[in-house]
């Protein structure tokens, strides 16, 4: 067996074989006595660092606000964890016997570290792993690591480190002197890993009767040994979830004789993979459950309803109508569609429950773009366009229906999936006169009954526009009733239109959500864009994932000046689809820091300069120059008197 994955595949080679270090210049790393002594000293330290066990040290760590903090794997990089003063009475000399091993330890179990990096559990969001423990690591050994390989991964911890020493512990065991290939021991590391008795026997002391966790890293291990045949998904029970939710698709179905030796949720989830993949070219092969049109028939669990952080779905459900508000372009849209695309799919499975799960899939695929219905709100949008008005037609005056009233009509009364009103940049009309009987008619009470009379002159409607009104055929009146089914979600920048400005009419009949910028969606957002760069453009696909390891920190960092600035504040957040847009400016400079300086001069800081156009000459110099230096820190001209210097040293990691 082969490993498709490069860096997988060097360290089996420099470090299992060759037992020289990966990442740094250690030629003599992955010896027996260093392993031994690394799990020695894991298994001395982790009762020592347990939140419970204070009295083991001389002192506990304190944050800010002087609240105790957990001892962490950091304090191991940092050396702090080797310092005998550390600790109380024997754990001193406990400690200090691992002295003398403490740079291979560190190594080694840098090592495990960078190693969980190397899968991630969406197959897109391929980054660096710098940053991690990077800094400290650099500075102790004096040299700069090679960290530019690696996923994301957030589930590093002391079980997982113990079991990859122990794993190359049992490597040793099992082939002393006997000279092996690469592709055998990967073949062995996969053989380890499938081996629940080994795994079941692995524990921090013989008496404790729990077994260490090793699911995560054990999937991440078989996945880099052979990514054909397994996931790059390290949670376990998101593996479960999948093959609860999509096991109709293999009821029945034989193995071959390729999944020999994996375990039975790995096969399963192999055959439901191959046939999410027939005839669906579009699916990512290496991972199709994260896809926009299966994540909603898996990704869900039952929502306790007693809990005070319901889902954006749970709340739409009851309360049918909801504002998504906060800074521009931190993905309300985006989100808006999110959220109608999940429903509408948990809907047609809960329709649809004698179908199959593939059945369901394509039902989803043909059904979502007309159940969700999409209006770009604009100064120029009145009633008449929206619910009905008078219009000038063939010289005489008719009545013509708006926009809401022809989607209402063109709804099937048979239909019991939700639609969706998507209401973009809801805050650029006078939405009580646009709105007008419809804040009404969204009432449950007239939903079920016979909706909101409208004043209107129906003889004055023509024939085919009447068609799925709601006439009253006895009176002739017409009314608008707003279906059960139908849901309404509006977003709102915050900058153009203050919550304080909405009116309560308009308040109490919509939900209202802060939408705000987020550094994991920029993470995210970046890592899609890269990954379709790499497909559309000719190039070095390793240049596009060359974006400096601290952009979304120093993205960060300039918001965080934003936020401080008493005449802004966080209203006035720069959203992560402004930021993202270096991608798009790489394209064609090719070159990431050239595309950074120029997105700061044609987006942020035209942007900035507007925030801060009430604010004096000076003022505005000394706040566009420290966003300069949070964004732009190779560029810095920082204000020896900016009040703020000191809480921002703190707080940047680009700046620590």
């Amino acid at each position: 067996m082969t490993s498709e994955n490069k860096e997988f595949t060097a360290f089996v080679e420099k470090c299992i074989m060759e037992k020289c270090s990966l990442l740094t210049k250690e030629a003599a790393l992955f010896t027996e006595d260093n392993i031994e002594s690394t799990v020695g000293f894991l298994k001395a330290i982790k009762p020592l660092m347990d939140k419970e066990n204070e009295e083991a040290r001389k002192y506990n760590k304190t944050s800010k606000t002087d609240k105790k903090k957990t001892w962490g794997i950091s304090d191991i990089f940092d050396g702090t964890v080797f310092n005998k003063d550390s600790f109380n009475g024997k754990n001193q000399q406990l400690i200090s016997k691992f002295e003398v091993k403490k740079d291979f330890i560190i190594q080694i179990l840098l090592h495990c570290n960078w190693l969980m990096y190397l899968c991630s559990d969406r197959q897109h969001k391929q980054k660096s792993a710098n940053g991690l423990y990077k800094k400290s690591i650099d500075a102790y050994f004096n040299v700069d690591m090679d960290w530019s390989i690696g996923a994301t991964f957030s589930g590093v911890s002391m079980d997982a480190m113990l079991f990859i020493v122990e794993l190359i512990k049992k490597l040793k065991e099992n082939k002393e002197n006997q000279p092996e290939s690469t592709d055998d021991i990967i073949n062995d590391i996969e053989t380890i890993c499938n081996d629940k008795e080994w795994r079941d026997s692995l524990k921090w002391e013989d008496k404790d009767e729990k077994s260490i966790s090793s699911d995560a890293i054990v999937n991440i291990l078989l996945y880099l040994c052979d990514s054909e045949h397994y996931l790059p998904i390290p949670a376990q029970n998101k593996k479960k979830q999948i093959y609860e939710n999509m096991k109709d698709l293999v009821d029945g179905m034989q193995d071959d004789q390729s999944l020999e030796g994996m375990s039975q949720i790995d096969r399963n989830l192999y055959k439901i993979r191959k046939e999410l993949l027939k005839g669906n070219a579009l699916y990512p092969v290496k991972n199709p459950f994260w896809h926009p049109d299966i994540l909603p028939f898996w990704n869900e669990s039952k929502e306790n309803l007693d809990s005070d952080q319901l889902s954006d779905e749970t709340l739409l459900k009851y309360k049918k109508a909801m504002v998504l508000y906060g800074p521009p372009g931190t993905s309300k849209s985006y989100q808006a569609r999110q959220i109608a695309e999940s429903m509408i799919a948990k809907a047609i499975k809960k329709e649809n429950r004698q179908k199959g799960i593939k059945d369901c899939i394509e039902e989803f695929k043909k059904t979502k773009d007309s159940h969700i219905h999409i209006l770009q709100m604009h100064p120029g949008y009145i009633y008449d366009d929206f619910i009905i008005g008078k219009v000038i037609d063939n010289n005489k005056i008719a009545i013509k229906p708006g926009k809401l009233l022809k989607i209402i009509a063109n709804i099937n009364s048979e239909d019991k999936l939700p639609h969706f009103v998507i209401l973009d940049e809801i805050n650029r009309v006078d939405i009580s006169r646009v709105f007008g009987e419809l804040f009404t008619a969204m009432e449950p009470s007239y939903r079920k009954g016979h909706g909101v009379e409208l004043s209107v002159d129906v003889s004055l409607i023509s024939g085919k526009d009447k068609n799925g009104l709601n006439i009253d055929e006895d009176n002739g009146k017409l009314y608008l009733k707003v279906p059960e089914n139908m849901y309404f979600i509006g977003t709102m920048n915050m900058i153009d239109f203050s919550l304080e400005q909405v009116d309560f009419a308009l308040r109490r009949r919509f939900l209202w959500k802060l939408s705000t910028y987020d550094k994991n969606r920029l993470d995210e957002i970046i890592s899609e864009k890269v990954e379709k760069g790499i497909k559309y453009n000719s190039g070095n696909p390793s240049k596009w994932r060359e974006i400096p390891d601290n952009y979304v920190n120093c993205c960060t960092a300039l918001n965080n000046e934003i936020t401080w600035e008493s005449s802004l504040g966080e209203k006035y957040l720069i959203g992560h689809a402004f930021f993202a847009e270096i991608v798009d400016i790489f394209a064609e400079t090719k070159d990431w820091n050239k595309a950074k300086n120029v997105l700061w001069q044609i987006s942020i800081l035209p942007t900035l300069e507007a925030y801060c156009g009430t604010m004096d000459s000076d003022m505005q110099k000394k706040f566009i120059d420290n966003c300069k230096n949070a964004f732009l820190p190779e560029q810095k001209t920082r204000s020896k008197d900016n009040k703020n210097a000191n809480y921002q040293q703190e707080q940047n990691p680009q700046e620590a």
